[in-house]
């Protein structure tokens, strides 16, 4: 069975990352540009805020007890499959891991 008081906690997650990144924009690009450490805080975040997205798909499919994706955007895949999420939702997903990568 999902466990949802764990999946409430991984969203929280994701969104105070994305908070952090929001946080940086009133710097500006030019801002951003030059400021290795600003750059760094925004991609930690990201790939934070990425991964606590890939977490949850896991979690889902593992206590459903679906075939385990062969990668990470295979998590994705098996979501739209299992009705969980959307193809669209699913296709920004999958560039997220990408990215990551």
């Amino acid at each position: 069975m999902v466990d949802k008081s764990l999946i409430l906690r991984k969203i929280e997650k994701a969104e105070s990352y994305l908070k952090q990144i929001r946080q940086k924009k009133d710097l500006g690009i030019e801002g951003f540009r030059k400021d290795r450490d600003l750059q760094s805080i925004v991609l930690f975040n990201l790939i934070q805020a990425i991964q606590s997205c890939i977490d949850i798909g896991a979690h889902i499919i593992s206590d459903s007890g679906w075939e385990t994706p062969g990668s990470q955007a295979d998590i994705f895949e098996t979501l739209v499959e299992e009705k969980v999420i959307t193809k669209p939702l699913a296709g920004k997903m999958i560039k997220m891991t990408g990215f990551r990568n």
